[in-house]
């Protein structure tokens, strides 16, 4: 039975890995940005659906109100994200927190509960302390977290193209 092994070329590693680097680059230098302006593009997209809804409320020979209320309120909804996006962005993230908050304090209480029985509680205390303590950093400071939370993301991506570099560089790769 042959084998066969999956090798790319190495110009396609190299490629693949100056692109990993140059966006986790962009994204850990202009995360916080990145985020703030595609909610703007997305208030700006909610505006046009909510023009195109009221210009066909008032093309249309059958008058639908349905179509003119959400124009409007596409509108409304659009301009605000455009005007604050911030208010938008932070709203995920402190929603998270919460249930994060939430979810670690009862699994907090679930270990101590656990801990006549035997089994694991110190591990799962201290998961659910941190899943407890992220949630509240993500509830009391949503956009500051959610800038570092970018950031990680965008070392991570340097290293795996750092990785898939050094990969592509030193492989012995019969494709060369």
């Amino acid at each position: 039975m042959m084998r066969r092994k999956f090798y790319f070329s190495s110009s396609a590693g190299i490629g693949l890995a100056l692109i990993y680097i140059v966006f986790g680059l962009i994204v850990t230098l202009f995360g916080k940005d990145l985020i703030l302006t595609a909610a703007r593009f997305m208030g700006i997209l909610i505006m046009v659906y909510g023009g195109w809804q009221a210009y066909s409320y008032f093309q249309s020979t059958i008058q639908r109100t349905s179509s003119l209320v959400i124009g409007i309120l596409a509108l409304a909804v659009g301009a605000f994200m455009v005007v604050n996006p911030g208010t938008i962005v932070s709203f995920f993230p402190t929603i998270v927190g919460v249930i994060l908050t939430f979810n670690g304090l009862l699994g907090l209480i679930r270990a101590f509960s656990s801990k006549g029985f035997g089994n694991n509680w110190i591990f799962s205390g201290i998961l659910s302390f941190a899943l407890m303590i992220f949630g509240l950093s993500l509830f009391l400071s949503p956009l500051s977290t959610l800038n570092s939370i970018i950031k990680i993301c965008g070392i991570v991506l340097i290293a795996q193209g750092l990785l898939i570099l050094f990969g592509s560089l030193t492989s012995k790769n019969p494709y060369r």
